[in-house]
């Protein structure tokens, strides 16, 4: 009985909405993944950064894309694709290479 209490909320539908999220979090996944094979196509160019980095080293990463990356990117946790090749030859070589 308490085990069927914890997966339900006053409705009984708390399994139903998580079963639904994650479901939209896989569509989402799926859509950025093929948008991005598109974009590869095009010419962009995608920088997956070896380890995910500390709040802090995120907070310096995207103030640093603010101030040096010129053309269009877009960025999903540790995985980067950039319009420009120079763009992300520099995000490359700033980023892959940080020692901790």
């Amino acid at each position: 009985m308490l085990k069927k209490k914890l997966l339900t909320d006053r409705d009984g539908d708390l399994a139903d909405r998580i079963m639904e999220e994650k479901i939209k979090e896989l569509a989402n996944e799926m859509d950025r993944e093929i948008l991005w094979n598109m974009l590869e196509s095009l010419g962009w160019k995608r920088v997956i950064l070896p380890h995910l980095y500390s709040i802090e080293d995120l907070k310096e990463i995207h103030s640093w894309i603010d101030n040096n990356i010129i053309g269009s990117y877009e960025k999903n946790r540790r995985d980067f694709i950039f319009e420009s090749k120079k763009d992300a030859t520099w995000f490359a070589l700033r980023w892959i290479e940080k020692v901790d």
